[in-house]
């Protein structure tokens, strides 16, 4: 078959979404499936070999959408299938003249919601947000996302949450397939990473921005005893706003920026951690959640959205209600402090990722793509 990806995000980006769609590229190829992409971000050398288009988000953004409709229809006349894992609008644009080809959009977020709490610092939770009246510009992104929907042949989402949320806009339920997120481990690890710290690591990773909260993480860690550190895994548009607040609460010497990593290196982190900390105000079913369950590491995570299908509360973690951060420190002391009580975890971590094999993950996504 010949396949056509769709993704906002690509390695070398880092984030779940990107690192979903480079490993989902790779194993369709390896099934001898033709597979391209399509993305934004800086031409790399070896993209044309690899059969990535990219378009710089540096560009115009009218632009950048002219130009992304038409490496869509460009490409996408070509394929079999379109697996569509964001762009909403140049997608939904582009898909009047992809009538013959079968398309599956991959669901992971409600874009809309996320835009306003950017750029207009909407207060509203993403349920909340789903029935109030909503100012012009989101009732419009809103519309797209329904369109853009509707255009598909299947919808699936990563997670029983997001199948109630994207039902809600008119689609019906029976055409929204939930497929949880699968993770592979790294075979082999050679060298588990040490950081060098004397203590307890508590490990965090996504992309640097506010719905991520590291903001409060940082305060929370100088609430901490001493001998407590934080490492951070990522890049994004948050990263001198938090390294001057690291500086500010004179956290210099217990918190290390990692940058960005590749995936099998924060495996490598995850392992030579002791603890995970999940601090997002949305969560449609968290990637790197799922990792540190293979790592078997037990994570103290806010009670949003999908997360609750990952940690079970006092059983491979702490899910913690958001802005209960009393609750969210105790819980970080309850897991490092009680030895036998973070080794059950890390047990318990470890069963509960069978849940989230990446072969089920495979297995469904291939019969939908041949069904």
């Amino acid at each position: 078959m010949k396949i056509f990806i769709i993704t906002g995000i690509y390695p070398p980006d880092i984030g779940g979404p990107a690192q979903h769609c480079c490993r989902l590229k790779k194993e369709l190829e390896s099934r001898g499936n033709r597979v391209s992409v399509f993305t934004y971000g800086k031409q790399l050398s070896d993209d044309n070999e690899n059969g990535v288009t990219r378009v710089s988000r540096s560009s115009n953004w009218l632009l950048r959408q002219i130009k992304a409709v038409w490496a869509i229809i460009k490409a996408g006349t070509k394929s079999d299938i379109i697996y569509i894992n964001g762009l909403d609008l140049p997608v939904f644009l582009a898909s009047f003249f992809l009538k013959k080809q079968k398309k599956i959009m991959r669901i992971v977020r409600d874009f809309a919601w996320e835009y306003g709490q950017r750029n207009f610092g909407l207060k509203s939770s993403v349920v909340d947000f789903q029935h109030e009246k909503k100012r012009w510009l989101l009732a419009v992104l809103r519309k797209i996302q329904v369109l853009s929907a509707g255009k598909m042949d299947r919808i699936i989402v990563p997670s029983n949450y997001l199948k109630k949320i994207v039902s809600g806009w008119g689609i019906k339920k029976a055409d929204v397939y939930v497929i949880k997120s699968g993770y592979k481990p790294p075979e082999k690890i050679s060298n588990v990473k040490s950081l060098g710290k004397k203590g307890y690591i508590l490990l965090t990773a996504g992309r640097l921005v506010s719905l991520k909260r590291f903001d409060l993480l940082i305060k929370m860690l100088s609430q901490l005893p001493e001998n407590y550190n934080l490492a951070i895994i990522g890049e994004g548009p948050q990263k001198e706003y938090l390294q001057n607040l690291i500086t500010d609460y004179g956290l210099r010497e217990r918190i290390i920026f990692l940058g960005s990593v590749e995936e099998n290196n924060v495996f490598e982190y995850m392992k030579s951690s002791d603890c995970f900390l999940l601090n997002s105000i949305t969560e449609g079913l968290s990637h790197v959640l799922i990792e540190a369950q293979f790592a078997g590491l037990p994570s103290v995570a806010t009670d949003v959205g999908g997360n609750r299908e990952i940690i079970e509360n006092g059983f491979n973690g702490f899910l913690v209600k958001a802005d209960k951060y009393e609750d969210f420190k105790e819980s970080i002391l309850k897991i490092c402090e009680d030895a036998s009580l973070k080794q059950e975890m890390k047990e318990n971590c470890i069963s509960k990722s069978s849940n989230f094999s990446w072969d089920d993950y495979l297995k469904n996504l291939l019969s939908l793509f041949e069904s």
